[in-house]
């Protein structure tokens, strides 16, 4: 990853990393429940936390999770290493709630199964699910 899987042997890592490790976005319980475990890690982080609205008036003045970053997966992506998702340096991070560019390979019932096992109760702002960059990518079935 230091190296921006630059060279033959680490373009070889990142095509596995690509087509043979399991990714969410694709209905994959294992996988999956490691997202809805970090959401949740980050909506118990956030409860301990008050705003300076926190005492005065009806609204709580608590911070509330949320899922959007509309159009901050750009700039955040430009200064982001390699991960090891395969993603190389400066590519935008996923956009809210989505899979990562290109990680969901199974159509688009299976993204929003795999959304459907995040803690939504929790979440009070906007759900960011987007959609319209990869149709094109997942594989069609014609039914006769």
């Amino acid at each position: 990853m230091e190296e921006d899987f630059a060279g033959s042997e680490n373009e070889q890592l990142r095509q596995r990393l690509i087509n043979f490790v399991p990714k969410y976005g694709n209905d994959d319980d294992a996988v999956d429940s490691l997202l809805a475990e970090a959401y949740q890690a980050y909506i118990d982080e956030l409860a301990q936390f008050v705003n300076t609205r926190h005492g005065r008036g009806l609204v709580g003045g608590g911070y509330y999770a949320g899922t959007t970053s509309i159009s901050a997966n750009v700039p955040f992506g430009a200064s982001t290493m390699a991960t090891p998702d395969d993603c190389k340096v400066t590519t935008p991070l996923a956009e809210g709630a989505s899979p990562s560019s290109g990680s969901d390979r199974l159509g688009p019932t299976t993204v929003y199964n795999s959304v459907g096992k995040i803690q939504t109760s929790q979440i009070l702002s906007v759900y960011c699910l987007t959609r319209n960059c990869h149709l094109l990518r997942w594989p069609l079935k014609v039914i006769s």
